[in-house]
């Protein structure tokens, strides 16, 4: 029984009860769980089980110590229909199911709901050497992969998941963890398009490290309600909701908190970073530039720690802060803000 993944299972059952106020403490456990889970996916240990397609929909066990892969290709079987089709399968740990998606255009028109009781041995994985090439098209006003319940998504790397319409609001989110749910995913998932890209809320969890998001409307990266995000080193660009005045990059609100070491946040319509309602960013070592209101921007009892960050060619501030919240580092560097707002606006 003690097997990885059941250590990893363990520790993510150790993370959901966790408060939101401790999220500066758990960023150390969040990073072995999801670690632990992303390696008992991915290890290249066990021997493939071919011809499994054909078993979608029915009662079937995966072989223990197996890896049994599903190809989803254009002009066959869905990706929703392949997720369905798992629902009678028992995958046992030491097994994994892999999702594998050919190159091309993937649409999905309603929500993707992930809700298998073994979802930590599933990945969904496209083209990890050119995700752009693989993309899962989003055509409603739906959220797109959703996880809750404290369910689990093993894994997703190698695909670009965008909206087909302009990120407007009402399009949701299209990566969202909640109430206790956990999703990990490689470094290889670009996000384009939504109104939010990965949102983690009421306790759920998403670890997106590497990962971009950009042409957003309202954040990229949304930790709303206790939800936590660790997605350190990703890049977000270009949120934009100019009707409401909103579009920040990494967004920390009601007691959600994001670690985002290592992050870059730029060209966004309101801020890089805003910690707003008693939420917490750990913003070591980011950089926040060309953006228009603020780099870093905490309201309302938000609390923004940015040890090493840069705040350079922001339009607004580098900082912005109320009476109640703060924004501070040592090493804290801002350089020419109130820069001039025709170099904001030329996004990349």
């Amino acid at each position: 029984m003690s097997t990885p993944l059941l250590r990893s299972l363990m520790m993510y059952k150790m993370l959901s009860s966790f408060k939101s106020g401790r999220g500066l403490n758990r960023r150390g456990l969040i990073g072995g769980a999801a670690a632990v889970v992303g390696a008992a996916l991915l290890k290249p240990c066990c021997d493939q089980v071919h011809g499994a397609d054909d078993l979608l929909g029915q009662d079937w066990r995966v072989p223990r110590g197996k890896v049994t892969s599903v190809f989803i290709r254009r002009g066959g079987r869905t990706l929703s229909e392949a997720v369905v089709g798992l629902d009678g399968w028992t995958i046992p740990p030491g097994a994994q199911v892999n999702l594998m998606l050919e190159d091309g255009e993937h649409p999905i028109g309603a929500m993707l709901s992930l809700r298998h009781p073994d979802g930590a041995r599933i990945g969904i994985i496209g083209n990890r050497e050119q995700p752009e090439r693989c993309r899962i098209v989003s055509e409603g006003s739906h959220d797109l992969f959703y996880v809750g319940a404290n369910g689990i998504l093993g894994y997703i790397d190698g695909v670009t998941i965008e909206h087909a319409a302009p990120a407007r609001r009402g399009l949701g989110s299209a990566v969202i963890a909640d109430e206790g749910g956990f999703i990990m995913t490689g470094e290889r998932v670009r996000v384009i398009g939504f109104y939010y890209g990965f949102t983690a809320r009421r306790n759920g969890t998403i670890r997106a490290e590497g990962t971009s998001a950009r042409d957003n409307g309202d954040a990229s990266y949304f930790a709303f309600n206790g939800g936590h995000l660790y997605v350190r080193r990703s890049k977000a660009m270009n949120a934009t909701d100019q009707d409401r005045n909103l579009g920040t990059g990494f967004v920390a609100e009601y007691g959600g908190t994001i670690d985002a070491e290592g992050a870059v946040s730029s060209y966004n319509h309101l801020a890089g970073f805003a910690a707003i309602t008693n939420g917490t960013i750990r913003a070591l070592r980011t950089i926040a530039h060309h953006n228009r209101y603020a780099g870093y921007l905490a309201i309302q009892g938000g609390v923004i720690v940015a040890d090493d960050a840069v705040g350079r060619d922001n339009c607004g501030l580098g900082t912005r802060s109320d009476e109640l919240s703060r924004v501070f580092g040592s090493n804290l560097m801002i350089q020419n803000d109130l820069s001039d707002m025709i170099k904001c606006n030329l996004v990349p």
